[in-house]
Parts: structure tokens; sequence; C-alpha cells
């Protein structure tokens, strides 16, 4: 069921996105930790690894989440004693732990630093340069 979820979401999303319209969810990664946490490992030991037995499947999460975002907008009264530089600042903070953990703007402060500074396992000494910054 979630696959079929996360197929009509992309496929509602790339309508929206042709037409300029705002996505309806821009929350893919919470969703992926949402069913990360929801998730039951167990260890294989044959392959000597965790493997998924079973993902508990609930809809009243994203409800409830989604509902307590529509009735934040009783909120917005509140919201004009914040002065701006604070709700700039909050802003700022979530921009930059988002940017954490990002592979893509690693890649790309990657490309500009020189070989021997990188560590020994990473990509740039197995595809040169060129090519990592080709495909970044």
């Amino acid at each position: 069921a979630y696959n079929a979820d996360m197929v009509a979401l992309g496929l509602v999303t790339g309508v929206l996105s042709i037409f300029g319209l705002p996505w309806m969810c821009g929350a893919t990664v919470q969703s992926m930790n949402h069913v990360r946490s929801m998730t039951t490992l167990k260890f294989n030991n044959e392959t000597e690894s965790m493997e998924i037995d079973h993902v508990t499947e609930t809809r009243t999460t994203g409800f409830i989440t989604h509902a307590m975002l529509a009735a934040s907008i009783f909120l917005l009264p509140l919201l004009t004693f914040l002065p701006i530089p604070v709700v700039s600042g909050v802003f700022l903070f979530l921009g930059r732990k988002l940017m954490t953990g990002n592979h893509f703007l690693k890649r790309i402060l990657d490309s500009s630093a020189e070989k021997n500074r990188l560590p020994g396992n990473h990509p740039i000494h197995v595809l040169g340069r060129k090519k990592m910054d080709l495909f970044t």
C-alpha cells in the first residue's frame, strides 16, 4: 500500500509541477522516516544482516499531522507578535540543519577539494574528477 501511495504522490507531484502549482506533499523525507520508524527489523543469521520483518500500516499519524497543520492557521494572529529576525533565524537554522546530511552538497564541495585531502574510499579516486563532476 505504501508503494502505491508513493506512485500516486509522484504522479500528482509531476502534474502539479507541469502547471507550476505547489506540490501536494513536500515531506517525502519525513514520510520515509515515519515508515522506517514503523518497521520491525529482525536479524538474519544466514546473511548476517538486519532484514525487514514487517511494516505496521497506519494512516492515523498522517491524518493527525495534517489536521494539526490545518489547525495552526488559528495561530496566525499570534505570529504578529514574533519579530521577523526570530522567524528568519528559525528558517535559517532549519535550512542549515537539512543541509547537514545532503550528499549532493557534499559532492559539490568535494569537487573543489584537493584529491589528496579526500578520504581513501572516496569515489573520486576510482572515477576521476571529470567523471564525478559530470554526474554531480
